[in-house]
């Protein structure tokens, strides 16, 4: 499944790109405990345990894939006041946040992809949809 935005009368197909790296060289993008990387790291970022560990930078970006990272980032949407639904279904996961326009849902394949999606666009990110489709 392409990723995607919707807000119940559209689904918008998004430009396919890397929403880890983008997400990762975003400037409010902050690392976060129980995040796992894409080197595999799982990040435990509690100075006072692990004064020496520094959270990635650059290209490096988070594992979307993985289960936990998914929740931490709805955890940051949620913080912010974005979030407000999550669903599961056949086809994968769908973000539901609050914008200025209304509710949008943005829909992929993992619930960390979906998630950074959402993240990006209530940050203010243009995501670039290049296809647009009627909901039946």
């Amino acid at each position: 499944m392409l990723p995607g935005r919707s807000d119940g009368v559209y689904n918008r197909v998004m430009q396919d790109r890397d929403p880890a790296r983008w997400l990762a060289r975003h400037p409010r993008f902050r690392w976060k405990d129980g995040m796992l990387d894409r080197l595999g790291a799982r990040l435990v970022l509690d100075a006072w345990k692990h004064p020496s560990i520094e959270a990635p930078t650059g290209e490096n970006g988070p594992n979307l894939s993985d289960p936990a990272t998914g929740g931490v980032l709805l955890s940051i949407l949620d913080e912010e006041g974005l979030l407000t639904d999550v669903v599961r279904d056949q086809g994968g996961w769908i973000v539901a946040i609050r914008t200025p326009e209304g509710i949008e849902g943005y829909f992929a394949d993992t619930l960390g992809e979906a998630a950074a999606w959402a993240l990006l666009a209530g940050w203010g990110e243009d995501l670039e949809v290049i296809d647009e489709v009627e909901v039946a």
